[in-house]
């Protein structure tokens, strides 16, 4: 089953500029910017249930970008657990569905961590792709597999199943 990872930075974007509509004075598109400070916002799925939380320090609205500076996301996943992502700062263009950045991501869950430095999340098709220094740790495999059932035998020869070492019965043996 394949888990559904909703887009939190579209939504934050969307709620953003509703929530700023007050401002209609501002041209976004003219150069002119809005600063949040100490934001957070939510996403829900159709039945009403929380499916993440955005939180920031702080956000700079202008056109269709949006610069995010030490951001969480807490994503909650169908097996009722949650993936945190922090980063200490982040573009997001909302016209392109893209967000990246050359900072660190940190991703912390029950069954793994993963790291490294510069990203970008395609939203729209929930990818991301951590650019350089990636380092992953797997905590828990779920369904009674082994790293082996995951990444195929770990002798580097690839395509060859490993053989296992089976004593022989008594009987044969010599």
């Amino acid at each position: 089953m394949r888990t559904r990872i909703p887009n939190p930075f579209q939504t934050a974007a969307l709620l953003s500029v509703l929530a700023l509509s007050a401002l209609l004075a501002f041209d976004f598109e003219g150069g002119h910017a809005v600063t949040l400070v100490g934001f957070e916002t939510r996403g829900t799925s159709k039945d009403g249930k929380e499916e993440w939380q955005l939180h920031g320090e702080k956000a700079r609205l202008r056109g269709g970008l949006y610069q995010l500076d030490r951001i969480r996301l807490v994503v909650h996943l169908e097996n009722n657990s949650r993936a945190t992502v922090t980063s200490p700062k982040c573009v997001f263009d909302q016209t392109r569905g893209i967000a990246h950045s050359d900072a660190p991501l940190h991703v912390v869950s029950e069954e793994m961590t993963l790291e490294g430095v510069g990203y970008d999340i395609a939203a729209d098709r929930k990818v991301l792709r951590i650019r350089s220094q990636v380092k992953m740790t797997l905590r828990k495999v779920g369904g009674g597999m082994s790293p082996e059932d995951v990444f195929g035998p770990l002798d580097g020869m690839s395509g060859s199943p490993r053989k296992k070492s089976v004593p022989k019965p008594e009987k044969e043996q010599k």
